[in-house]
C-alpha cells in the first residue's frame, strides 16, 4: 500500500471530502409546480486509489528531442501516483411536463475535482478539460482545471399520436452490450476522467450532442403477424464532437500522442475538424411474437482523430489530425425464450465501411504516418437470465456475452501511429487486430435490495483479462455506499496493444462512491 499521502499531510483533506458529501443533504423529489415541474438529482463523491503502476504514457523515454533537451511535452510524472481520481458531483435533473404532448428535460452538472490537491505526483494533470474546445456548443458556464458547471443535456419531447420527436442536446443509445459499443456509435465518449469502467459504463461518459431525433410507429392493420413496426431517424446539423481523450499528466492517459513543440521530433499542425458538417442515421425496428430487432444505418465522422504526417520542415515533421467519414450498417435481434430456459438472447452486428486504421505496411524504421481504410465488422451475442442461485434470496442476474472484431487485411494495419521498431513502444507491436472476448456479468441483491454484489469478468483467448467486482449498500431510498475494483492482466502482457485488455495494466484501482439521491 502506498502511504505517501500520509507523510504529505493530506489525510485531513480526505476527511473533509467525505464530510462534504455527508452534509450535502437535500429534500426528496422537489415539486416546483405540482407534478408538472419537478427537480431530482444526486450529490456524489468518488475516490479512486491507484493499485497499479506509474502511467507509462506520462513519461516517454522513446520520444526523440531535436536538438537534445528540447521540450517534447512528456516526462510530467516522476513517481507513481496513489490517487487516480477524487471528484465531487452535483447532478440536477429538471422535468417540465405541462401535458401529455410536451416535455422539457435538462440535466445540469456541477463538478469539483480534487485529484491534484491530494496527489501532487500528477502535477500537470488538467482535471476538467475539453480536448477540442472549438467543437460544439458545450453550454459550460466556464471552468478551470478543478471545477466546472454545465448543462449536460437539454431537450424537448413532442408526442403526437404515432409520432415522437426529441430536439436538443441528447444521447442516442442504440446498443445494449456489456462493455462493448457495437451499435452504440452515435455519441462520442469523454474518456478524460474514468474511461468506461464506471459501474454505469457509458452512461456518464457518452457526450450529448445537438440533434433532432424522431420515431414513427406504423399501424399494423395490414400485417397481422407483425406486432410492431417503427422507423427512427436522427440528424446532427453540425455539432460534430470528437472523443475527449485524457491529456498529458492525466492518470488515465492511454497512449503517446505526437504533440511535441518545434524542436521535437514532430510538430502537431492545426486539426482538420468537422464542425459545421452533419451526421445522420436511421433504423427500422420490428417485433414478431418473441422476436424483436432492428436494421441500422448511420453516416458519421470518426470519433478519434487519425494522424497523418506531411512534409519535413526544418527540425520537425508536420503532423495533422483528420476525422474521416464512415458509414455504419448494423442489425440487432432479440429473442425471449419461455420457461424453463427463461433466457433473453441478443445479437448485435455492425459493419463499418472504410474505417480508418494506421498503415503498417512500411518497413522503414521511421515511416511516414498515414492511415488506410479497411472494412471492419464488430459483433456480439448476449445471453441474459435471472436465476435462483442462492436460497431465500432474489434472483441473480446472469449475463454471458461473446464479442469479436474482424478487420479486413488486419496484417496491414495497427492501432496507433509511430514506428513499430521503437524499443518499448508496446502499442505499436503488430499483432492480429481481430480479437475475441468472453464476458460474464453477475449481479445479486440481498436483504430486499439493501445490499448488492456485482462482478464483471472479461477474458480474451490470448490470456488478457479484466475483473471488476463491486459491492453496494443502500440503507433506504436516498443513500448509497459503493466500492469497486478494477484488475487487469494476462499472459499477453509483454505484447499488449490497445486491442487487448492488459494494455491497461497500470490502471489497477479501487474506487469508493458515496451518493445521496433526491
Amino acid at each position: 500500500m502506498n502511504t505517501n499521502f500520509l507523510r504529505k499531510g493530506k489525510t485531513w483533506l480526505l476527511v473533509v471530502l467525505f464530510l462534504f458529501v455527508g452534509i450535502s443533504s437535500a429534500r426528496a423529489e422537489i415539486e416546483l409546480w405540482g407534478e408538472k415541474l419537478t427537480l431530482t438529482g444526486f450529490v456524489r463523491h468518488q475516490l479512486v486509489y491507484n493499485m497499479g503502476e506509474k502511467n507509462p504514457y506520462n513519461t516517454n523515454p522513446n520520444v526523440l528531442a531535436v536538438p537534445p533537451g528540447s521540450d517534447t511535452g512528456y516526462d510530467v510524472q516522476d513517481d507513481k501516483n496513489w490517487c487516480n481520481l477524487s471528484r465531487s458531483w452535483l447532478i440536477t435533473e429538471l422535468n417540465f411536463k405541462p401535458n401529455d404532448t410536451f416535455r422539457l428535460y435538462t440535466k445540469a452538472r456541477f463538478i469539483w475535482d480534487q485529484t491534484t490537491n491530494l496527489d501532487d505526483d500528477l502535477y500537470d494533470y488538467d482535471a476538467i478539460t475539453l480536448s477540442t474546445p472549438h467543437y460544439g456548443s458545450t453550454l459550460r458556464a466556464g471552468h478551470d482545471n478543478h471545477a466546472t458547471a454545465e448543462i449536460w443535456e437539454i431537450y424537448g419531447d413532442i408526442d403526437i399520436g404515432n409520432l415522437w420527436l426529441r430536439v436538443g442536446k441528447q444521447q442516442i443509445v442504440w446498443g445494449e452490450m456489456v462493455s462493448a459499443r457495437i451499435l452504440d456509435v452515435v455519441n462520442p465518449l469523454d474518456k478524460s476522467w474514468h474511461f468506461q469502467w464506471e459501474p454505469e459504463e457509458f452512461e456518464n461518459i457518452r457526450i450529448p450532442q445537438w440533434m433532432i431525433r424522431g420515431v414513427y410507429n406504423i399501424e399494423q392493420n395490414a400485417i397481422p403477424w407483425l406486432e410492431e413496426l417503427y422507423v427512427e431517424a436522427f440528424y446532427n446539423p453540425g455539432d460534430i464532437v470528437p472523443t475527449n481523450d485524457p491529456q498529458i499528466g492525466n492518470a488515465y492517459r492511454q497512449n503517446y500522442k505526437l504533440e511535441a513543440e518545434w524542436g521535437g521530433f514532430y510538430n502537431l499542425a492545426e486539426t482538420h475538424d468537422r464542425h459545421g458538417d452533419d451526421e445522420y442515421g436511421c433504423r427500422i425496428g420490428y417485433k414478431i411474437g418473441q422476436f424483436a430487432g432492428t436494421f441500422n444505418y448511420a453516416s458519421l465522422y470518426h470519433d478519434d482523430a487519425m494522424t497523418r504526417s506531411g512534409p519535413f520542415m526544418g527540425p520537425a515533421t508536420v503532423v495533422e489530425d483528420f476525422y474521416p467519414s464512415v458509414d455504419v450498417f448494423g442489425l440487432s435481434l432479440n429473442y425471449a425464450f419461455d420457461h424453463p430456459m427463461s433466457t433473453v438472447v441478443t445479437i448485435e452486428g455492425a459493419l463499418t465501411k472504410d474505417e480508418p486504421w494506421y498503415d503498417n505496411t512500411s518497413g522503414t524504421p521511421f515511416p511516414a504516418i498515414d492511415f488506410v481504410k479497411k472494412d471492419t465488422f464488430r459483433y456480439a451475442i448476449n445471453f441474459q437470465r435471472f436465476s435462483n442461485i442462492l436460497p431465500k434470496q432474489p434472483f441473480m442476474n446472469v449475463v454471458f456475452q461473446y464479442q469479436g472484431l474482424i478487420v479486413e487485411d488486419n496484417d496491414d494495419v495497427k492501432w496507433t501511429p509511430g514506428p513499430p521498431t521503437t524499443a518499448g513502444n508496446k502499442n505499436n507491436i503488430v499483432e492480429d487486430i481481430a480479437n475475441d472476448a468472453f464476458v460474464l456479468s453477475l449481479s445479486q441483491d440481498f436483504a430486499y435490495k439493501t445490499y448488492k454484489a456485482t462482478c464483471v469478468t472479461i477474458w480474451q483467448p490470448d490470456g488478457a483479462y479484466r475483473i471488476n467486482p463491486g459491492f453496494k449498500y443502500s440503507p433506504g431510498d436516498n443513500w448509497r455506499f459503493e466500492i469497486y475494483a478494477n484488475w487487469w492482466g494476462g499472459s499477453a502482457f509483454d505484447g499488449a496493444n490497445k486491442g487487448y485488455l492488459n494494455y491497461f495494466y497500470y490502471q489497477d484501482e479501487i474506487m469508493t462512491r458515496i451518493t445521496y439521491q433526491f
